[in-house]
């Protein structure tokens, strides 16, 4: 039968084929044939769908592994940069607690009659005012000490006051200094007084014997030489003040760092502030 179907003229091929096969069995075999060719399409588009959305999740996945690492990279950035920012504030805190040591003993060493208390207020004052308007220390301390003696109380010949000498009538407007009175605060007297000190410094071009001449006289031309001479001499006193408590405090801090090691006190360790202070008198001169 499959031969006479080989053998038969394609025009009687379908005919033939009636003949052997029934028609609703043809059509279920055509049926089952397109239904298999279906699947095996939509398996193919689905195998195709997979692999996208295999592809899609290995690429989001490697996206977000990027993003992390550069997340964490960041994060690393930033808590270093933190770390940092803390260690530079803490050296500073600890540099600003030295110079406001340093500022204090000098007062006390320098005038008897200022108590550790009060002292302590003018230096943190001193300190504060130095850092805000970036005038150095020294000078601060050098013209005050010329200026008042750390007096806070003190009036001039010409109504000057406070720690800094300050005259109301030629800064109260410009620096609003509401009372003259106000200067014998020590706060206000000492930022008042950095302030007309930092004007002149500017004015004079950080050109120091000029800005102290013209703090002295509002004038570079009118100002005391002795007055500049005096400032200059209390700042190499100052610079010699805090040199030698420097070495006083490197020494102490080999000392503990002795203990630490050996396990033992150094007696003289206890006996280092009186020293310094020895050492401080034998080294100030009067003028």
């Amino acid at each position: 039968m499959l031969q006479m179907l080989i053998n038969t003229r394609p025009k009687g091929f379908i005919s033939n084929l009636f003949k052997i096969v029934s028609p609703s069995s043809l059509l279920l075999g055509l049926l089952l044939s397109f239904t298999l060719i279906y699947s095996s399409c939509e398996k193919r588009e689905l195998r195709g769908q997979l692999k996208d959305i295999k592809e899609s999740i290995v690429t989001t996945q490697e996206a977000h592994t990027n993003q992390l690492a550069e997340l964490k990279f960041n994060l690393e950035a930033k808590i270093e940069k933190i770390q940092a920012l803390n260690k530079a504030l803490l050296l500073q805190l600890d540099t600003k607690a030295e110079q406001v040591a340093d500022v204090k003993t000098y007062i006390t060493d320098t005038s008897k009659t200022i108590c550790s208390d009060v002292a302590g207020v003018i230096a943190e004052n001193v300190v504060a005012n130095a850092i805000k308007y970036n005038v150095p220390v020294a000078t601060i301390v050098s013209v005050m000490e010329v200026e008042s003696h750390f007096n806070f109380q003190a009036v001039g010949n010409v109504d000057e006051r406070g720690l800094m000498q300050v005259r109301h009538d030629v800064w109260g407007e410009k620096l609003k200094i509401k009372s003259k009175y106000d200067l014998h605060n020590i706060a206000i007297g000492v930022e008042k007084g950095v302030q007309v000190l930092d004007i002149s410094l500017k004015e004079c071009e950080y050109n120091l014997k000029k800005a102290i001449r013209q703090f002295n006289s509002g004038s570079t031309s009118r100002g005391s030489s002795r007055y500049v001479a005096n400032v200059m001499k209390v700042m190499s006193e100052y610079a010699a003040h805090t040199s030698l408590r420097q070495v006083i405090k490197d020494k102490q801090k080999k000392e503990v760092e002795e203990v630490k090691a050996n396990g033992s006190i150094n007696d003289s360790t206890s006996a280092s502030d009186d020293r310094f202070s020895s050492a401080r008198e034998g080294t100030r001169q009067t003028y």
